[in-house]
């Protein structure tokens, strides 16, 4: 697995500090992933993943990744940190940034489980109707099929670690920040096509816009 570079002016001891915490939220959120997606194939994965993450190989470099830079969904920040490409098509991860009061709107997979784990903030799912609360080191899981979104309900940016199984909503993140690129707000004839070409359904606005009606 791809790993996270520190920079060179970071204090040797933050830097530690930092590493602990991202390989205990690694392994954990790994150990989600293995209890939700049943597959063999996924197992091996999510093995090797938390083997990698155990040595301190989640915090190396993510040159390939920062290359291509991060995906802008309307406001969010988002990073391919494994593509399909990478896993034989078994899964996907994703770090996303989203802003306090944000979030996606409430939609359905068709194809993707789908596991969010919180390393920053606080943060309200909702899954088939269901609100969890989440705060850094808890995780949600989205099976494929059930109607669900998210909001950050911090002060503060939030930052999740998503994985899909299988891959390919990573190319639905691509699609939709190169269509909407200069949008302002989301034109949903623009954006409902690519929903329906990755297998997604668009059910409803998101919980802040709910929220604000």
């Amino acid at each position: 697995m791809s790993r996270i570079t520190t920079t060179h002016s970071t204090p040797k001891n933050t830097a530690s500090v930092e590493t602990r915490r991202l390989n205990a939220a690694a392994e954990q959120w790994a150990r989600i992933g293995a209890r939700a997606f049943s597959s063999h194939a996924s197992r091996r994965l999510i093995t090797k993943i938390n083997r990698m993450t155990t040595t301190n190989t989640l915090h190396g470099d993510f040159e390939k990744a920062k290359a291509a830079g991060p995906l802008n969904i309307f406001g969010d920040e988002l990073w391919v940190r494994q593509s399909g490409q990478e896993t034989g098509g078994v899964l996907a991860v994703m770090e996303d940034f989203t802003e306090p009061g944000q979030g996606p709107p409430l939609h359905r997979h068709g194809r993707e489980d789908e596991s969010f784990y919180v390393v920053e903030g606080e943060f309200l799912f909702e899954v088939d109707g269901k609100q969890i609360h989440a705060r850094a080191g808890e995780a949600v899981f989205a099976p494929k099929g059930t109607a669900h979104t998210f909001q950050n309900t911090g002060a503060t940016r939030g930052r999740l670690l998503i994985m899909v199984h299988p891959a390919g909503l990573e190319d639905f993140f691509a699609d939709i920040a190169r269509a909407s690129k200069g949008m302002a707000e989301p034109d949903l004839a623009v954006v409902v096509p690519i929903f329906h070409n990755h297998g997604l359904e668009l059910l409803g606005p998101p919980i802040g816009a709910r929220a604000s009606r």
